[in-house]
């Protein structure tokens, strides 16, 4: 559970949680996602899809998506080259709905990134009509195909003033991405005038549900640039003292770090300080260690971590209530 948090909240800085969706419990002989390794010390999640019911990661932040610029990020390994995985589905529940778009479904769709037969992807634009007047228009991503049981890198790049989408894709242990294809939304037949300018209510990655598949997701990150005063990593920003611990520095010392930090409201029991170590060149993480936390309102202390650390590693660090409760108490914090 700790490793499976880790992976997950390391890029949520605001400490909001992403969802794992289980659609296929109803099914006979169920894998439910699980925690797998991706190499020594570096783990994904897997979503094993027995075709009854779609499983994925989605998330809701609490409020929508607003600046210049939207990025959503992630590491992908396919188990097949078969169609229709959505590795990205974005939505605007208030932007957008039958009446302007072209899908009879009701939750706010504006577009996506899936899976084409033969390891290629497209971008479905729910603004333009496609094939008839309940399907978007679909544009084919040129110049990148995925093989099976192999790990890439996707990322989505929507900007505001003018309701473009770049799609990035990169082998995933590629440092540069390479752009691929750009779509601007409505560019089609419309139901409207004008596209409105969208603001993100959730972001979802699923397996297909309609046929037996496996899918394995790592390195989520959904951020933000300009508008809102967001770090790229997070979609919203709590002010510190809503907080129940601020994090203030991180300091070496001998077998391990220092981490000082203030309580800043009252809370019951004890908590648990988390430090995670990753390697800076491949993302992977290399060591966790936690900490008991009791500590009075008001107060500042030096907490010791015996966090096994070098110059090739960045260090994050964040508080929750229990490795069991796992509810986040602070903003993360990076060295």
């Amino acid at each position: 559970m700790e490793i499976v948090m880790i992976i997950i909240l390391s890029q949520n800085n605001n400490g909001k949680s992403i969802n794992i969706d289980f659609g296929t419990s109803a099914a006979d002989g169920a894998v439910p996602p699980a925690i797998t390794q991706r190499a020594e010390g570096n783990n994904y999640i897997q979503f094993t899809d027995k075709g009854v019911g779609q499983d994925g990661w989605s998330y809701l932040p609490e409020t929508v998506l607003d600046g210049d610029k939207i990025i959503f990020e992630e590491d992908f390994m396919s188990g097949d080259t078969a169609k229709d995985t959505p590795l990205f589905r974005i939505f605007d529940s208030n932007n957008a709905n039958p009446d302007n778009t072209y899908t009879t479904a009701k939750d706010g769709r504006v577009f996506e990134v899936m899976t084409v037969e033969g390891g290629t992807l497209k971008l479905n634009d729910y603004f333009s009509m496609g094939a008839s007047a309940t399907k978007p228009k679909d544009t084919q991503i040129s110049g990148f195909s995925f093989s099976p049981n192999k790990w890439y890198s996707l990322k989505l790049e929507y900007t505001k003033s003018d309701n473009k989408v770049k799609v990035y894709t990169k082998e995933a242990d590629s440092s540069d991405y390479t752009l691929r294809g750009t779509v601007t939304l409505g560019s089609g037949t419309k139901k409207i005038d004008e596209v409105p300018q969208l603001l993100p209510t959730k972001v979802q990655c699923s397996t297909r549900g309609s046929s037996a598949n496996s899918l394995g997701i790592d390195n989520i990150t959904v951020g933000v640039q300009g508008g809102s005063e967001v770090p790229e990593v997070t979609p919203t920003v709590q002010p510190a003292s809503e907080f129940m611990y601020t994090l203030n520095s991180i300091a070496e010392a001998e077998n391990g770090i220092n981490i000082n930090l203030t309580k800043n409201k009252e809370g019951i029991g004890s908590n648990v300080i988390i430090a995670a170590a990753y390697d800076r060149e491949t993302g992977a993480l290399t060591a966790v260690e936690t900490s008991d936390i009791t500590m009075n309102v008001g107060d500042s202390s030096n907490i010791f971590v015996p966090l096994a650390v070098s110059e090739t590693n960045e260090i994050k660090v964040f508080v929750w209530n229990s490795t069991d409760g796992i509810e986040p108490l602070s903003k993360s914090i990076s060295k």
